[in-house]
């Protein structure tokens, strides 16, 4: 959900923070690069793809874990920090976005259960074993302990 109205106050605070890159020289020097993957997380969750049918499809958890890793090489290859880098994962939520969560899982367990939305989605092949949930990316579930997992192996 992040801090309202945080990028606007540190835009009009600091306004040379934005700025056009259009190459590598263009960058300035960074000394601490802190990335937040929560959103890259929900990002990476959805397919790329312009096909309708590969859109309705999740990806499996591998190849968000491998994604995510690449696009930390993508920024640290792109920005070059020169003293630190901080990923933050997981944190609590708050309680508007906890009670959005709780609407959601309940309307995908009722289109889990009705027969025939169930029968509608294998019937497109729609249905597969290791997908992912978009609901897993919230603080302390399965998903995000095992991400934390996978890069800090990958780290």
């Amino acid at each position: 959900m992040g801090i309202p109205r945080f990028a606007k106050t540190l835009m009009i605070r600091y306004p040379l923070i934005i700025r056009n890159i259009r190459n590598q020289s263009d960058i300035p020097i960074i000394h601490n690069l802190y990335l937040d993957l929560n959103s890259t997380i929900h990002d990476l969750s959805h397919s790329s793809q312009d096909n309708l049918l590969a859109l309705l499809k999740d990806k499996s958890y591998e190849q968000i874990y491998q994604e995510t890793c690449e696009f930390i090489n993508q920024m640290i290859q792109m920005i070059k920090p020169k003293s630190l880098l901080m990923i933050a994962l997981d944190g609590v939520s708050p309680i508007a976005k906890i009670s959005d969560q709780l609407k959601s899982r309940y309307s995908k367990s009722f289109n889990i259960y009705n027969p025939k939305i169930n029968d509608f989605f294998n019937q497109l092949n729609l249905v597969e074993e290791n997908t992912f949930d978009k609901n897993e990316i919230s603080p302390c579930t399965e998903f995000m302990i095992n991400l934390e997992t996978y890069l800090d192996n990958y780290i």
